[in-house]
């Protein structure tokens, strides 16, 4: 038995959880009141980086930031038949792709992310695929910055002489898995990313295979050392992981940030058709339901369902229908494919 402490910064309140955490061999069994699943460890190494595009995907399910809600996401994930109630994959040769963001906020982060480690093995053996997409929190808690980490996780950790990011460092399981993950996927004809492709980006001419190892070489460094001009561009706030230019945000965000975005249809037009894409499905901004914009052509799945108490949505995509699927596993169609 282990006893820990747990922060809700939502609740704003720290509880203590009883656990059983059994090591055996190489697998770990995780065990929290009637929350209960078995995690194979598969011994990540570098080189078990997935491919960034594929194509014949017949269903996907979509998802924009979850910072920690354990419960909402696998209860969403159980009513949309993505996994059963034994938290097993039952969503066949579909696609789950996590567009970023588990750190921080919420009280579950280290259970998301063994959740989805879990997923993604058992995905493969049924012909799917589990996608975990970095975003800009990913990012800076790999490389040690606690900027934008919740105060009342700096302070419990500090507290118990416990340094957050050790438990993501890249002797660790979890910290190898994630330094494997890739910053944009393509399936079938549509992008998937945590910020978006901003007009920068096609401006220079980056592909995304380039973004994509360019990102995983800074966060997989060994030593510290000054970033390139490549680098500092694709972690700037026109790079792919903190771009918010889809959508209008409030005044005080661009005074504050001395930010100036100006994105239109033909903005648009023109970075859909250099990745050759149909539509991009971002996450990072805030939207109150999942719906197109600019032509059916930008979907934003970030969903601040546990701040501002708004339904669980996802984005689910089958032959190429979109639709608004629901925590109840109902599903809204808001694209149809002619």
């Amino acid at each position: 038995m282990v006893s820990y402490l747990v922060n809700d910064s939502q609740k704003n309140e720290i509880s203590r959880i009883d656990s059983i955490i059994t090591f055996e061999k190489d697998e770990t069994i995780l065990k929290r009141k009637k929350q209960a699943f078995e995690i194979p460890i598969k011994r990540t190494k570098k080189k078990d980086t997935q491919p960034f595009k594929y194509s014949q995907v017949s269903k996907i399910m979509a998802i924009g930031d979850l910072h920690g809600e354990f419960d909402s996401f696998s209860n969403f994930l159980i009513k949309n038949k993505v996994i059963n109630e034994s938290y097993n994959w039952t969503f066949g040769k579909g696609h789950l792709v996590l567009a970023g963001d588990i750190f921080d906020r919420g009280p579950d982060v280290i259970k998301c992310f063994w959740l989805l480690y879990k997923l993604e093995n058992e995905a493969v053996e049924h012909g799917g695929r589990v996608h975990f997409i970095l975003g800009n929190h990913e990012i800076m808690q790999i490389r040690g910055d606690k900027r934008y980490l919740a105060k009342k996780h700096l302070n419990l950790f500090n507290s118990l002489g416990l340094d957050y990011t050790r438990f993501y460092k890249a002797d660790t399981e979890l910290g190898k898995w994630l330094r494997t993950k890739n910053t944009i996927i393509k399936l079938n004809d549509i992008i998937f990313v945590h910020g978006g492709i901003s007009p920068e980006l096609v401006d220079n001419k980056l592909k995304i295979n380039l973004i994509n190892s360019t990102v995983r070489n800074i966060i997989n460094r060994k030593v510290p050392q000054a970033i390139t001009p490549l680098e500092e561009f694709i972690l700037s706030n026109i790079g792919p992981l903190w771009y918010r230019g889809y959508i209008k945000l409030s005044s005080s965000y661009y005074d504050e940030t001395s930010l100036k975005y100006e994105i239109t249809q033909e903005k648009v037009d023109k970075i859909t058709r250099f990745y050759s894409a149909k539509a991009i499905v971002f996450a990072n901004t805030h939207v109150k339901e999942i719906s197109p914009m600019f032509n059916f052509k930008l979907f934003g799945i970030d969903i601040p369902f546990a701040e501002l108490n708004i339904e669980f949505q996802g984005l689910y995509i089958e032959d190429g229908h979109f639709y608004k699927a629901l925590s109840d596993g109902t599903k809204k169609i808001i694209y149809w494919k002619l």
